[in-house]
């Protein structure tokens, strides 16, 4: 009993070594240095997290006279949460070209945010605090970023305001005299990428 036990605790030795560094081997008759080197190593998984504003409320009935704005700033802000992305790229939100649509999800030209009710159409702007005045479909006509966070920077945000004008038509050449009655909707799109810096 005694025999094996040895022999396992040398079997033992001998496996644990292989797991163990490799041995370098030195000294001779010139003394010259050894080296070596290995690896050292580190994940990171990329991913990020951003969320956008709820729906956009005008309320109703504000006349012709005037424009109604939404002013609550914290159910207009377009945020990043997340940010773990490689080196050298940005993530980039952008309102999408959809936001151009009318109520039929319909492309519009004009690059003028609008809600439609039938044939007609309001307009809107949308400016954020640090972007400015967006375009919509801004890639092909603009300023459609909305937001852009580096690489090493895990959050950001953007705060946006939004004003409908009631008092004239898109394409229209005059201001109205009075509002058309019905239920105007339309709908504003963001897209997010990472980017190049």
């Amino acid at each position: 009993m005694k025999k094996f036990l040895a022999i396992m605790l040398a079997v033992l030795c001998i496996c644990t070594m292989g797991i163990a560094a490799t041995d370098i081997q030195g000294g001779g008759t010139n003394d010259d240095p050894t080296s070596d080197s290995t690896d050292v190593l580190y994940e990171v998984s990329e991913g990020y997290i951003w969320n956008i504003h709820a729906a956009i409320d005008f309320g109703d009935d504000a006349g012709v006279a005037s424009t109604a704005a939404q002013l609550t700033v914290e159910d207009q802000t377009v945020a990043v949460t997340r940010n773990i992305i490689g080196d050298g790229k940005k993530l980039q939100i952008t309102i999408d070209a959809y936001s151009c649509s009318d109520d039929q999800g319909t492309k519009k030209t004009d690059h003028v945010f609008q809600v439609a009710n039938g044939n007609s159409q309001l307009a809107y702007t949308v400016t954020g605090d640090t972007a400015g005045a967006l375009v919509c479909n801004g890639g092909a006509a603009g300023n459609g970023v909305v937001l852009e966070v580096n690489a090493g920077t895990n959050q950001g945000s953007e705060d946006l305001t939004f004003v409908l004008a009631t008092n004239r038509l898109v394409g229209g050449s005059s201001d109205l005299l009075s509002e058309v009655a019905g239920s105007y909707y339309g709908k504003v799109a963001y897209t997010a990428a990472i980017v190049n810096q």
